[in-house]
């Protein structure tokens, strides 16, 4: 499971996927490490969508 992967609960994780608690920049790059993700690519893309919002 991702939340194990992750080091964090499942509930946890739910949360931090609904947008009830807020990842910190380490569980974020534990999070893109787990699922073979680039961080920095993906802020680069979070910046994208939060300019167009």
């Amino acid at each position: 499971m991702l939340g194990v992967a992750v080091g964090i609960s499942q509930s946890q994780l739910s949360k931090y996927l609904r947008g009830i608690r807020v990842l910190d920049v380490d569980q974020l790059d534990d999070l893109c490490f787990a699922l073979h993700l680039d961080i920095t690519e993906v802020m680069r893309e979070a910046a994208i969508v939060a300019r167009r919002d």
